[in-house]
């Protein structure tokens, strides 16, 4: 008989190990089954989810110079990484435009020392000077600093995303 095996979806990016028994229900099989051992199957699962970041914009990013108005979008991690990755960014125009935070810390949770906060979306606030109405501002998000326990978010100073916020 076929018998088909499907892995539960996770949120971490590492294959996994398994092992599939087999056992024979004497009340159900003839009696020459009874006591038989079957052979067990070990399994490898080959995840499919990757290191990656995602930028969470509800609407379009625009802000006012007169009055510091301020938008707002959040980031967030993929999957979970094996330590913590540090998440720089850096707008365009460093004058006249602040980013709240500027760098973010997300973590994985191991070693019980950090609580994981690796999927919970981060707020990010921006706001603008005077001197900028017209213009755009592009947001760049590079991973900055890793833990070098994971080597799927390890490339360091690589950009991962980019925003644009449109000054009125």
């Amino acid at each position: 008989q076929r018998v088909e095996v499907l892995a539960a979806a996770d949120a971490d990016k590492d294959d996994e190990k398994a092992t599939i028994t087999h056992t024979v229900i004497a009340a159900r099989s003839a009696n020459e089954y009874d006591g038989l051992r079957v052979a067990s199957l070990d399994l490898t699962v080959d995840d499919n989810d990757d290191a990656g970041v995602t930028l969470i914009v509800s609407e379009p990013l625009v802000v006012s110079e007169d009055g510091g108005t301020t938008t707002t979008y959040w980031v967030v991690l993929d999957t979970r990484p094996d330590g913590t990755v540090g998440i720089s960014i850096e707008p365009s125009n460093r004058d006249k435009v602040k980013v709240e935070p500027s760098w973010l810390y997300l973590s994985g949770g191991y070693h019980g020392r950090i609580w994981p906060d690796w999927d919970m979306p981060q707020k990010i606030t921006v706001t603008v000077d005077e001197g900028v109405a017209g213009e755009t501002v592009t947001l760049i998000h590079k991973i900055a600093d890793i833990n070098a326990a994971d080597w799927d978010y390890a490339l360091e100073d690589t950009e991962v995303g980019r925003l644009t916020v449109r000054v009125e």
